[in-house]
């Protein structure tokens, strides 16, 4: 029997919204911030406590990127930026104090002291980064209610699968022609702008999976295992995994494949922590090991003396701690330290040079910034990429207020990045630069222990410019189309009126 009482109960329409997710991550930040202020006024405190509070924060940002992506933020860049910030900032102050073996790199007496402070810096970075974000992006631009959807949007998109892909192919085989590195600074550099192309056609062919031929389906499954593989020979974490993220983001936009693209993120997850984490690190650390004169056969022949040593060298991977690798705390603790015993130091002096395109500057040094991280870490001379995390790299530059200013900027521009996505969302390809660069962008974010100057201000600065410079050329030619359009549409000036004869 019908209940008219029913239609008097409450009922729940929840609707995940990016407002709400940016409100939501704020709160997390400050309520990060508001903990490990008090934690750090006691002066020392167990580690536990101190990796305790930074797993309650990875879960809590966790939440808030997954509402944001729910709220529309496919591809925008603050929900990663807050999984890669719970990642490094968070999980890794939790492994820093429980990872087996962790006690010879960082003493549980350095723990009591120190951890109660990392934690400061990080929340007080991640915290302004949020908040500045939020001046840009704290509420979508809002579209017209018969907006098209992602999947209509995309439809424009088929003609450029084809020459994407061979563009794609092509860059491919350029990276394995010139494997391991490329020696000409002149050179690398004008490839670094076009590293991107692979991912972004495993992207687009993701998102067009459905309307794609067999043709270039195949065609990108072959660029799926060049770009994969020959990101494992280079000993390149990120190169591996990137292809599987880049197609599993294009099957998301897609809307039509959501549950694979969830499964082969997760599968991307799984990889890098069961297997690439600690095989990776073995290349790097084998005898034939070089990082500029290996061969592919020889790269080759380490990981498969590597292979056939799995057994043994996982035990030894164990006792080591898988999980030390997303721990930057302990790196981060001592870059601290140093400033406060008065050896402050000078990474950020660059920052200028960085912005000047080696084109213009051929001579222009080379910034590596991890080989000085390392030398002073462990007096280790040979090239190494070890990054300390950017909320304790603008500490030790600066001490407080630099990492509140480092913070700020940082956090403008994931909120300038976020916004574009928006503003493509809803204006369509008048800005599809950020659609264009959104994988790289995406891993950028995710990627938050990267060093200030080459990743946040050269790396950065150069993707805004490229999605500009896409952005205008796009409009150049939609403005070129309509013009030509239109005047081709025009009758012709002839001159129509009856004339009388003999005038």
């Amino acid at each position: 029997m019908y209940d008219r009482a029913q239609d008097d109960l409450p009922r729940f329409n929840f609707k995940p919204s990016w407002t709400f997710g940016y409100l939501m991550a704020l709160g997390t930040a400050a309520l990060f911030f508001g903990v490990s202020f008090v934690a750090y006024s006691y002066g020392a405190v167990p580690p536990i406590v101190s990796g305790s509070i930074g797993v309650a924060f990875a879960i809590c940002a966790g939440l808030s990127a997954i509402m944001l992506v729910l709220g529309g933020g496919g591809m925008a860049s603050l929900p990663y930026f807050l999984i890669g910030a719970g990642l490094f900032y968070g999980m890794g102050t939790y492994f820093s104090v429980t990872v087996t073996r962790s006690s010879l790199f960082f003493t549980e007496g350095q723990q009591w002291q120190m951890l109660p402070q990392v934690n400061l810096v990080n929340a007080l970075a991640i915290f302004c980064a949020v908040l500045s974000a939020g001046v840009i992006c704290a509420r979508r631009p809002k579209g017209a209610e018969d907006m098209p959807t992602m999947a209509q949007r995309l439809e424009t998109m088929k003609v450029l699968l084809t020459p994407a892909l061979a563009l794609g192919l092509f860059v491919a085989g350029i990276q394995w022609i010139t494997f391991p590195v490329i020696k000409n600074a002149m050179f690398a550099s004008t490839i670094s702008l076009l590293v991107s192309v692979p991912i972004f056609a495993l992207f687009l062919s993701g998102s067009l999976w459905s309307e794609s031929t067999r043709g270039q389906r195949a065609t990108a499954v072959l660029l799926f295992f060049l770009v994969a593989i020959e990101g494992l020979l280079s000993a390149s974490k990120l190169t591996t995994i990137m292809p599987i993220l880049g197609f599993s983001f294009g099957l998301w936009i897609g809307e039509r494949h959501r549950f694979f693209a969830v499964i082969m993120a997760a599968l991307t997850i799984w990889l890098y922590i069961a297997m690439l984490s600690s095989f990776v690190p073995q290349i790097r650390g084998h005898v034939m090991y070089d990082p500029v004169n290996n061969s592919v056969t020889e790269r080759a022949l380490i990981i498969s003396d590597i292979v056939s040593s799995l057994e043994e060298r996982a035990v030894e991977a164990t006792e080591k701690g898988t999980f030390a690798r997303f721990s930057p705390t302990q790196f981060s603790a001592h870059f601290i330290a140093s400033y406060d015993n008065n050896f402050p130091g000078d990474s950020l002096d660059n920052f200028l040079v960085v912005l000047v395109p080696r084109l213009l500057w051929p001579e222009k040094p080379i910034i590596n910034p991890g080989q000085q991280f390392d030398t002073m870490w462990r007096d280790y001379e040979f090239m190494s990429s070890l990054a300390i995390g950017f909320p304790a790299e603008a500490y030790w530059n600066g001490g407080w207020h630099m990492v509140a200013l480092v913070g700020l900027y940082i956090g403008l521009m994931v909120g300038w990045f976020s916004r574009k996505w928006f503003l493509f969302r809803r204006d369509g390809w008048v800005h599809g630069g950020v659609f264009f660069m959104s994988p790289l962008l995406v891993k950028s974010s995710i990627w938050v222990e990267a060093n200030i100057v080459g990743a946040y201000i050269g790396g950065w600065v150069k993707y805004m410019l490229v999605i500009l410079a896409i952005d205008y050329s796009i409009r150049a030619i939609i403005y070129l189309r309509k013009r030509f359009s239109e005047e081709f549409d025009d009758p012709l000036p002839v001159d129509m009126t009856p004339r009388a004869i003999g005038t």
